[in-house]
């Protein structure tokens, strides 16, 4: 008697290389689950697990192989799929090789599909039959299999490999069945490599035939590495008119505008990112602390109730959300709120050092602002011995809250200690980082402990940029002007760095040839020279006039 897959004319090598994998089926309610185990079973699909939270998802997928997910989108406990979708995939719980298939209701479809920031495999529309969910399951694997030689080695971090997995695949006979997928991957393993020369003409190859997001979003992302921020935030902007569903270009605008040191800009973009996809909790918590930096006070404290009410149970969420958002409370004038928030980190995480630290640390700085200044010395006394006993990883901004209340208590060494164990970057992280201990000191009323901090920040800066100039000097251009233009960023009033960005690039010119690029980032560097001073523009004006002129090139100035 032919089974159901015949009646579908499934072929016997795919229904046996289908059947030996493992399912996993998400959904809230007992009834939907056990609607879809039979209408598996009846696609002759048994080796099947079962969830009905997000939680239990967790657990299954922790200890267990699952192949194929199933899960709904409406999860109740305020959890929705695509917001465990993409939790599983920052804990590599599952990755791309993983089919996920996301079920949802017609309504709410168009809202789901727009706003994902991670895609799954496919969505499948309630009502359906078994013959739908399992022509979906097949499809999903068949573009897997094709795929899973270069997800592999990708998983493997074997990026050249996989570049030239890639190239075979694209190359050879019979053709790719999913060509523009395989272009993605390997322009994603370009950049891992750093080769941008290689991923920028990929990128170009394909916006020749498809005008594709994430190939224009490719083209934005080299900008940014070779330090072009300005030109990296001119197509993200253009990425988001366009397609202002893909919540990538928004995420890398904001970093963007933040590495600018534009931080207003930065929050705006946060912000309206968060309106199209308001379930990221690490996109929130990023929106909260631009928000409360640039003095938005009511946003940050609505984001964070957010996070603490909606958020709890993703992998982004730690206590330095209560501390924040008692921060942001007090400086409201919610201080019995905002003391509520820290009993809430205890009560919710459980007491360990890390809570025990953030809500004491809290105390401390909230009966200090509230001129109880015995309780919050006592406070602090406290959270500093917890801290000393253990000296737990914190988060960082539980670290700033420490040190801040050690400041106000005059307790210098102990703060420098806790600064210490601040992640360190490189010398534009550093200087970032010093713009932002100023800001902490000044906070604390010890302005005069920063003096020379973020000048010690530019000077770094400053010595890095001229070992890049000296390289661009031997024309290793490549190399030496990604770090030219973040000098020229992160330092914008110093004429010496921003001459030494328009002479290099004026060198590339001469070179390398004349190219529009080129020649617009050159204008755009005069000018910002001559926000600084007049006579180095007019002087960097008449030097590339000369060379235009060297050159033949009649382009105007």
């Amino acid at each position: 008697m032919a089974s159901f897959l015949d009646e579908l004319g499934v072929s016997a090598p795919m229904k046996n290389l289908i059947q030996d994998k493992t399912l996993l089926i998400i959904d809230d309610i007992p009834d939907a689950r056990q609607t879809l185990r039979n209408m598996l079973s009846v696609c002759d699909l048994k080796k099947i697990k079962e969830a009905g939270s997000a939680i239990e998802a967790v657990k299954v997928l922790e200890s267990h192989k699952i192949d194929i997910v199933l899960s709904d989108y409406n999860l109740g406990g305020g959890r929705d799929g695509q917001q465990l979708y993409e939790e599983l995939m920052e804990r590599k719980l599952v990755n791309e090789s993983t089919i996920y298939l996301m079920i949802t209701g017609e309504r709410s479809y168009e809202s789901v599909v727009r706003a994902a920031e991670l895609a799954p495999d496919d969505y499948v529309l309630k009502p359906f039959t078994p013959a739908v969910i399992y022509s979906r399951i097949e499809r999903a694997f068949i573009k897997k299999s094709s795929l899973l030689p270069v997800i592999s080695l990708m998983l493997e971090g074997r990026w050249e490999d996989a570049v030239t997995e890639c190239n075979r695949q694209l190359t050879g006979t019979p053709k790719p069945r999913h060509p523009l997928e395989l272009f993605r991957l390997k322009g994603d393993c370009l950049l891992k490599l750093n080769r941008t020369d290689d991923a920028q003409s990929l990128f170009e190859q394909v916006l020749a035939s498809y005008k594709l997001p994430w190939a224009e979003y490719g083209i934005a992302r080299i900008a940014r590495m070779r330090g072009q921020l300005l030109v990296a935030a001119t197509k993200l902007q253009q990425i988001v008119k366009e397609s202002p569903y893909f919540i990538k270009a928004r995420d890398e605008l904001a970093d963007v505008y933040e590495e600018m040191g534009e931080l207003d800009k930065s929050e705006l973009v946060l912000e309206k990112a968060n309106e199209v996809s308001p379930n990221n909790v690490r996109r929130q918590k990023k929106l909260a602390k631009a928000a409360f930096l640039t003095g938005k006070l009511d946003l940050a404290e609505k984001v964070l109730g957010n996070i603490v009410d909606n958020g709890r149970f993703s992998i982004s969420h730690d206590a330095s959300d209560y501390s924040l958002l008692s921060k942001t409370m007090s400086m409201q004038g919610k201080t019995e709120e905002a003391m509520g928030k820290l009993n809430e980190a205890v009560k919710f995480f459980g007491e360990n050092g890390q809570t025990r630290i953030t809500k004491l640390a809290g105390q401390a700085n909230l009966y200090f602002g509230a001129g109880k200044k015995d309780k919050s010395l006592e406070a602090f006394k406290k959270a500093k011995q917890a801290y000393l006993e253990e000296e737990p990883d914190l988060p960082e901004q539980i670290l700033l809250d420490l040190a801040e209340i050690a400041v106000k208590h005059d307790d210098i060494d102990f703060c420098h200690k806790l600064l210490d164990r601040l992640p360190k970057g490189d010398a534009f992280n550093g200087l970032a980082q010093a713009k932002m201990l100023m800001s902490m000191f000044e906070r604390a009323g010890r302005a005069d402990l920063a003096e020379g901090m973020v000048t010690a920040g530019k000077k770094e800066v400053l010595a890095l940029n001229d070992r890049a100039v000296l390289s661009a000097r031997d024309k290793n251009y490549d190399e030496a002007l990604p770090i030219i233009r973040k000098a020229a960023q992160a330092v914008p009033d110093d004429i010496r760095i921003l001459a030494n960005m328009v002479k290099v690039l004026m060198a590339m010119v001469r070179d390398r040839g004349w190219s529009e690029t080129l020649h617009t980032e050159i204008l755009e560097g005069i000018e910002m020279a001559g926000l600084v001073s007049k006579t180095t523009q007019q002087e960097l004006k008449t030097v590339y006039e000369k060379l235009l002129q060297s050159i033949k090139q009649d382009v105007p100035v």
